[in-house]
């Protein structure tokens, strides 16, 4: 809809025309109308408050994908601006304080109205991670994971969190608007009830039960998708995604690229890029890019999670009864749990590692990534440290998720790493060895288990997880050498020294995090 349409009164015989066709208003002169308005294609409409109408010739797409003629039926219309070829068609009560843009199609809706004062899910404040409290994230249009992440995982840095959450307060505070908007070419059907919602260009919003309070994110080279049954109220929904089959999300941002659907719900919950959800629940979690959870009777709760892929059943507990629901947990990037695995926070995960069983105890396992993790029958945790280094589904991970990538358009928010082997795990390697070898040469030869972080191992697998990260330190460090050398004969002199120095800008840690995915 261009910002500098003019529009003019409507002339006598236009009124007496639209009249004669069961239309009303409350002040004629109120409504205003651009050049080519048609009359001929306004039947029983009534007109309250400032109104102003574009052209209504041609036809334009439905949400099925039908061509239907432009026009106005059977609605009422409360102090709206409409673009040109709109299509506006049984308005079960009224749409009010909306500017609809050119080419939208609404049909068979119940109420859309924005009321004043409006943030659309903006400054909504998401109590992610720990239910009870303390990692609040507050919700803006342009959020991206690492931004959430430093504000939810930072609190131990006061000043740092106050200048975020300052920032963050400010781009709510920017959309507020007594109008809401319908962006050009969506399409909006049979949908009861929409309340303080934003619709990007080229969504496609059909047959979805209640939308309150929230931004539905889209452009024509991403355009968005909600569907039948979707209840959603206080959102924020990521270009390219995905709502349908009756799906629920309350106070829950929803990145680019993503699919929830299948009687999915989530709660107070992020999904950032490309995640999947359906069947199961999620309550208070974190899940970075390419977290996916496609079974029934799997509980996600107040867990970190990225590159994560739940089995059938998957359930944690953050509720020790009598202190509340406080405890989290942390499964780092590239995780998966087995069918019916439990975890009972606090826990930490390393990367690439895969838990199996039902934990009923705390366990820290961040410095031994690539382990396979299972439970005993008495809910000890037994860990194999680095054993999934010698398996294909770890190679495999890393190179399905680059062509699964659903994020379009030129604005992509959250940046992402797919690399398995890097500073991040290779630290964690080298840590995980250090502290097996030190167990190995102090422990005697007649212990049978040891002890590490709340785990179990056994000793006689000491020497195995030492050789196996050994063995992924030196594939990555080997990598980047040839990879220097290969640069540098492809850019011609320098030798070999120059090939190896160390860089002027490089950066040392002996600690990597991630990021949200990054």
């Amino acid at each position: 809809m261009s910002d500098n349409k003019t529009y003019s009164p409507l002339t006598d015989q236009q009124v007496e025309q639209l009249k004669s066709q069961g239309c009303r208003a409350e002040d004629w002169s109120s409504v205003t109308v651009a050049q080519g308005f048609d009359p001929g294609r306004v039947h029983d409409v009534r007109f309250e408050g400032a109104v102003k109408i574009g052209s209504l010739a041609g036809t334009v797409a439905s949400a099925s994908g039908l061509d239907r003629p432009c026009g106005i039926e059977e609605a009422t219309l409360i102090n709206c601006t409409l673009g040109d070829g709109v299509r506006i068609v049984s308005v079960g009560s009224h749409i009010a304080n909306y500017a609809i843009g050119d080419g939208v199609c609404i049909e068979d809706v119940g109420v859309i109205q924005t009321n004043a004062g409006a943030m659309f899910g903006n400054g909504v404040e998401v109590e992610v991670l720990n239910e009870g409290g303390g990692r609040e994230v507050s919700l803006f249009n342009g959020m991206s994971s690492q931004f959430a992440h430093l504000l939810c995982m930072h609190r131990y840095r006061p000043e740092f969190i106050q200048k975020l959450q300052a920032f963050a307060n400010a781009e709510a505070k920017s959309v507020r608007s007594d109008v809401g908007t319908i962006g050009a070419g969506a399409k909006v059907s049979a949908v009861p009830r929409i309340i303080d919602v934003n619709i990007g260009e080229a969504a496609t919003i059909w047959g979805a039960s209640a939308l309150v309070n929230g931004t539905i994110l889209s452009c024509v080279d991403a355009p968005t998708l909600i569907g039948d049954g979707v209840q959603a109220h206080d959102f924020i929904i990521g270009e390219a995604s995905k709502i349908t089959q009756g799906a629920i999300v309350a106070k829950t941002l929803v990145g680019q690229g993503c699919q929830v659907g299948k009687q999915f719900s989530a709660e107070g919950s992020l999904f950032f890029a490309n995640c999947e959800a359906f069947h199961g629940e999620a309550c208070s979690i974190f899940a970075g890019p390419y977290t996916v959870t496609h079974h029934k009777s799997t509980l996600l709760i107040a867990g970190l999670f990225s590159f994560y892929n739940a089995g059938s059943g998957t359930n944690q507990s953050n509720h020790m009864y009598k202190l509340g629901p406080v405890h989290e947990g942390k499964m780092e990037r590239g995780c998966k749990t087995g069918s019916f695995s439990y975890m009972m926070w606090p826990c930490r995960v390393g990367p690439f590692s895969v838990v199996l069983g039902k934990h009923t105890r705390s366990f820290d396992l961040s410095d031994f990534p690539f382990s396979h993790i299972e439970a005993a029958h008495d809910g000890r945790c037994m860990v194999v440290p680095g054993l999934n280094l010698s398996t294909v589904g770890t190679v495999r991970d890393g190179a399905k998720w680059p062509t699964r990538d659903r994020r379009k358009g030129k604005v992509m928010r959250d940046r992402i790493s797919f690399d398995v082997f890097s500073p991040l795990t290779v630290g964690r390697m080298i840590a995980g060895s250090d502290r097996l070898q030190e167990l190995k040469d102090n422990t005697d030869k007649s212990v049978d288990i040891v002890t590490i972080s709340g785990a179990q191992v056994k000793r006689v697998l000491l020497r195995g997880g030492i050789k196996y990260y050994r063995s992924g330190i030196h594939t990555y460090l080997l990598d980047k050498v040839v990879s220097r050398i290969e640069r540098a004969v492809e850019q011609g002199g320098g030798g070999l020294s120059g090939a190896l120095a160390a860089s002027t800008d490089s950066i040392y840690s002996e600690k990597w995090v991630d990021i949200g995915g990054r």
